[in-house]
């Protein structure tokens, strides 16, 4: 046999390879398939954050809406009132419900229907701003509770109403309900 010279020898210590059965692709498209779902999780989090802030963002327009028609109602009654009880001066009112002390809220129902609807039905569309784009609809009706000394002016009795707004977008989508007590100071 001849002698190996020093190239030969290196050849011969170099260890063979072992065939590959596919470990290294198995483990990349498991890697993959788990950024795959990660990614997918952290945009599922996205979009309900962004719907969740726009809902947000709507319920605060729709209260806006509902305070801007809830101040015209204040002067309405204020102005309707003349220093006397609803229940005289403003009877005639489509916003005005002279009903018992007592009675419940409007409900949907009632809302949708109120608009020249049957007696005790009725409710008044609130004049909104022309660049608002919402229709707002009030009732008033008597809470039946009054107050001899809450007013600041002696002789003067606060009586208190229950003042309802429903403020619906003009396309329908959402809406809003909101509840207040007036206080209005009478001779």
């Amino acid at each position: 046999m001849a002698p190996l010279n020093a190239f030969s020898r290196a050849r011969l210590a170099v260890p063979r390879r072992e065939s590959q059965t596919g470990y290294i692709l198995l483990v990349v498209l498991v890697a993959l398939l788990l950024m795959l779902l990660g990614f997918l999780f952290f945009m599922r989090g996205t979009f309900s954050d962004a719907h969740m802030t726009g809902n947000v963002v709507q319920r605060y327009k729709d209260a806006q809406a509902s305070d801007m028609a809830l101040q015209i109602m204040s002067n309405t009654i204020a102005q309707a009132s003349n220093g006397s009880p609803l229940e005289i001066t403003a009877a005639s009112q489509p916003w005005y419900r002279n009903v018992s002390p007592g009675t419940a809220a409007p409900t949907a129902a009632y809302w949708s229907s109120c608009l020249n609807g049957p007696s005790g039905s009725n409710c008044g569309q609130v004049p909104l701003p022309a660049n608002v784009p919402y229709t707002a609809l009030a009732v008033v009706q008597p809470t039946g509770r009054t107050d001899p000394y809450a007013c600041q002016v002696s002789k003067y009795t606060a009586v208190y109403y229950d003042l309802f707004i429903h403020t619906v977008e003009q396309n329908g989508n959402t809406s809003a309900d909101t509840e207040s007590v007036y206080k209005l100071c009478v001779l």
